[in-house]
């Protein structure tokens, strides 16, 4: 009757499990569905599924629902909260042996390591990567192994650990082939001509970008990949001071970029361009396109340094005579300046906040005595095991021992008192 009872128990207990895990299944997939059309409502989801398997003890369940509350953090540029969530989900994580619990824990390690980039904490992200790799060789996540290897080199590339950095995206570039990834394989190349470039390795450059429009592309569009390419060509040739090839390259990179209008590839040429008609003295010209990135310039997804337009156009002017309008764009450079410098203070107050350096220190501070800790048990594991081995081994030896004694005192017809004294030593 009891195993009855007990058996009953027990499949009430699964099937409501069973039940709790089907509803943040749910869940999830819901939020899944709504992160680019209604984040805010994914947000309220993933944490009502954090909640349900919070309260069930349903580990990976709630560390799928960090993942998702972090990424729609990161995505609303709010990258302190999803580090610190990133932190927290690495934690459930990290004990969890099975499949998928590693497959997130690493894509949470690639993650974090953006964030850290980002804040252009750049040796504290290679950590992070660097915690990834293994874990990704180890179970065969391939498509997870070349991001981190491919982000890991951009990191050492902006910490200028050159060397280093090429080594890494030489690795990329391998698994990327084995996999047959297009994408990242065109994208480790053209990082590697990037690192070679800031090595000043500018002919070793020029190869690697050459390489990508030799490529025969099966499923990319390679006009956009081309482009970037001759453009970055000619950023080569620009180190060198050699403006005519710099012109060609930039040429051919404009007419690749055409088919995407109003890209913000288009606008990095025609910037990089106009700069290098200016450099020649050939002030009408440069003029005449950077006007053209004038003209995209708010419509297009801007890097930081981008508004180095106002700069070069204003110095057009001023070579031009006209000194009003070098006035007027010296003041919108200023201006945007001014912005992107209180965007820089931002994420300064976001880092202090959240502490990151000290989080990311605390996070490998706890692998490293959680791996001290398994090394003091199997120590004391191996320390128990070979004293009981010892003793059992002293009392076989002593058993044994007795029953020659006792064979022996029958042979001789001695007393089996003297067996006694042995035992005590004597």
């Amino acid at each position: 009757m009891k195993i009855s009872i007990g058996l009953t128990l027990f499949f009430l207990c699964a099937v409501l499990m069973g039940s709790v895990k089907s509803q943040i299944d749910t869940l999830h997939n819901q939020a899944y569905a709504l992160l680019d059309s209604d984040p805010d409502k994914a947000l309220v989801l993933a944490k009502q599924a954090e909640d349900l398997a919070h309260n069930r003890g349903l580990d990976f369940e709630e560390a799928n629902s960090l993942f998702i509350q972090a990424y729609l953090y990161r995505e609303n540029n709010e990258l302190g909260k999803a580090f610190v969530i990133n932190l927290r989900a690495l934690e459930i994580l990290r004990p969890l042996e099975e499949e998928k619990p590693k497959s997130t824990y690493v894509k949470i390690l690639l993650n974090t390591g953006e964030i850290l980039k980002q804040h252009y904490a750049y040796p504290e992200a290679v950590r992070y990567y660097d915690e990834g790799i293994p874990i990704a060789i180890e179970n065969d996540f391939k498509n997870t192994l070349i991001k981190l290897l491919y982000n890991k080199a951009v990191a050492l590339r902006h910490n200028e650990s050159f060397d280093y950095a090429l080594e890494t995206i030489e690795k990329a570039i391998s698994v990327a082939i084995e996999e047959r990834d297009e994408y990242k394989l065109i994208s480790a190349i053209n990082e590697k001509g990037l690192i070679e470039k800031d090595m000043e390795l500018y002919e070793q450059a020029r190869q690697s970008y050459q390489e990508i429009l030799d490529y025969e592309f099966e499923r990319l569009n390679p006009a956009k990949y081309k482009g970037r390419a001759w453009h970055n060509m000619g950023v080569t040739f620009v180190k060198e001071r050699d403006y005519n090839n710099a012109k060609k390259a930039f040429s051919n990179a404009e007419k690749y970029h055409s088919e995407r209008p109003g890209s913000s590839d288009q606008f990095t040429t025609w910037l990089d361009m106009g700069e290098v008609y200016f450099l020649s003295g050939q002030y009408n010209e440069a003029m005449e396109i950077a006007n053209k990135a004038h003209s995209i310039y708010d419509g297009v997804s801007l890097l930081p340094d981008h508004y180095a337009l106002f700069d070069l156009l204003s110095k057009i002017c001023h070579e031009q005579g006209l000194h009003d309008d070098s006035h007027s764009y010296s003041q919108r450079y200023v201006l945007a300046n001014k912005d992107f410098l209180a965007a820089q203070e931002e994420i300064l107050r976001v880092k202090d906040q959240y502490k990151m350096e000290v989080l990311t220190a605390g996070f490998f501070l706890d692998i490293e005595q959680e791996k001290s800790k398994e090394r003091l048990r199997l120590y004391l594991f191996t320390s128990i095991a070979f004293f009981i081995v010892l003793i059992a081994g002293r009392q076989v030896w002593f058993v044994r021992l007795k029953r020659a004694i006792e064979r022996e005192m029958k042979k001789t017809g001695g007393e089996k008192p003297l067996l006694k004294n042995t035992q005590n030593g004597y």
